[in-house]
């Protein structure tokens, strides 16, 4: 499993919007994530340092995986 390590973190707006900025030991990552009032995550989208969306479901799951396990 990646190591990952979080360089900054942001929150704002009606609808809830997360910004994760991560970083592994291939880069940075940033993950965003959209929630409802309730606290469920209705979006999110992965990408690279340089704004391409990353579509590997396996490095959303791990992304995602280690924010749960961080209580974030």
């Amino acid at each position: 499993m990646k190591q990952f390590e979080i360089l900054n973190h942001n929150t704002s707006g009606p609808i809830t919007e997360e910004t994760f900025i991560l970083q592994d030991s291939e880069g940075k990552l940033i993950y965003k994530e959209w929630l409802n009032e309730k606290g469920k995550v209705i979006d999110f989208q992965l990408r690279d340092k340089d704004g391409f969306s990353i579509e590997d479901p396996a490095l959303v799951e791990e992304v995602q995986a280690f924010l749960e396990e961080k209580g974030m």
